[in-house]
């Protein structure tokens, strides 16, 4: 038998930890009970962070080990994060080892690129920001937009595939670029103009400079990220 003692976490952007201890040989669920009672895993509460705003970076884990018939049974606790696993490579440390690694928690002992790919940090940042935003929201739903998060329009096709997101209506306002004041532009019309096929534009109703300011369609575009969606994405796999 083995199961997680403690997990610590970390606020991303922060160098706040937090560790979490309980005994999973006692009772296998007090584990998901403490987290729930530190973290907000629903909507915005005051006080408690949002659990989709931390990362996992270590885990001390107990497993207990049953020997021959006429000795008892062994306890043997361990640490493990991202780069080592305090395992060793001989007796039931070598057998635990090759139980994590076919459970595809420890990976220490696998090749690890020197650099990820700038695709696979974005996703990252990009899963990331989604997530703390549907962690701090008090729906069971977010919606986003072509411009509010780096690295959308890239990546949102696959997204989409892959069942995380889902097309949602578009964008009814715009962040106006026509000058330096970024005033929110709520009135979207069609007028064709080279360039611009499909003729869409917001009209500056503020400043010296009034007029209409041509708006591509791309940035119009939007996206849903929810957790019905997130667990039926997970289902698949």
């Amino acid at each position: 038998m083995c199961g997680v003692k403690r997990l610590t976490f970390v606020v991303r952007g922060e160098s706040t930890k937090i560790s979490i201890e309980t005994d999973p040989l006692t009772d296998r669920l007090a584990l998901h009970q403490q987290i729930d009672q530190v973290f907000s895993v629903g909507g915005s509460e005051p006080k408690r962070i949002a659990l989709g705003q931390t990362k996992v970076i270590s885990a001390t884990f107990t497993a207990k080990i049953d020997q021959d018939s006429d000795k008892a049974a062994r306890t043997r606790t361990f640490d493990i994060t991202t780069r080592s696993c305090a395992l060793k490579y001989e007796g039931y440390d070598l057998l635990l080892r090759q139980m994590l690694m076919d459970s595809g928690i420890d990976v220490t002992g696998q090749p690890v690129p020197a650099m990820a790919s700038s695709r696979d940090r974005l996703l990252e940042g990009l899963l990331a920001t989604l997530s703390a935003r549907l962690g701090c929201s008090s729906e069971t739903a977010v919606y986003v937009g072509a411009d509010e998060c780096e690295g959308i329009c890239e990546l949102a096709d696959a997204l989409v595939d892959a069942g995380l997101l889902l097309p949602a209506e578009p964008a009814g306002a715009l962040i106006c670029d026509g000058c330096e004041q970024n005033c929110a532009m709520p009135s979207l019309s069609r007028r064709r103009r080279p360039g611009n096929p499909a003729g869409l534009s917001s009209s500056a109703t503020s400043g010296d400079d009034i007029g209409r300011v041509s708006v591509e369609p791309p940035r119009l575009r939007r996206w849903m990220f929810s957790l019905p969606v997130l667990a039926c994405a997970l289902a698949k796999y």
